[in-house]
């Protein structure tokens, strides 16, 4: 018992005389930020991304088809309708389509003539897509709108023009 309590006295005045040579010093840390929510982190990343990356801006062309009709044929045989299109090469079938509704029925008058097995005819029309074209890549909007402008003066009120933003990261970052 007496063993126990020298060891316990040793130990407390080591600990002590420790304690007081190693004092613990307190460094006073900044507030933590609250942690960020999944909206705002993305937000975040967003701002972060396009600090440091390029943005270029891209014009692109297309003929305006907003005016533009196109007519397509559609025969009736026992089988339903369909659309007679023309070779593309190979066993490959594209449709066919017409500028003028008058083209197109002609046509369909001459394909009742030729196959018997074709009862009825009809012409359905529609505003076809339109076909872009990249054109060049600008640093700058004001670049960008400045050489479509010029371009589209050149090219005539058939062609329409945009221009895209686009943003890429530096390769060192992909």
């Amino acid at each position: 018992m007496r063993q126990l309590s020298l060891t316990v006295i040793f130990s407390v005045c080591f600990l002590a005389n420790a304690e007081a040579q190693y004092k613990p010093r307190y460094e006073h840390a900044s507030p933590t930020q609250p942690p960020i929510r999944k909206a705002d982190q993305g937000t975040l990343e967003a701002e972060w991304l396009e600090a440091i990356a390029m943005t270029d801006y891209e014009v692109w062309i297309a003929e305006d088809t907003s005016k533009k009709q196109q007519y397509q044929v559609f025969l009736r045989q026992d089988g339903g309708w369909f659309s007679p299109g023309e070779a593309a090469g190979g066993m490959h079938v594209q449709d066919r389509f017409f500028d003028t509704h008058d083209e197109a029925e002609l046509f369909a008058l001459l394909e009742m003539q030729r196959n018997p097995k074709n009862m009825d005819y009809s012409i359905k029309s529609y505003t076809p897509d339109m076909d872009w074209q990249y054109v060049d890549t600008f640093d700058s909007n004001a670049n960008a709108r400045e050489f479509l402008d010029g371009l589209m003066a050149l090219i005539g009120d058939n062609y329409v023009g945009d221009i895209r933003r686009v943003t890429v990261l530096p390769r060192s970052l992909q």
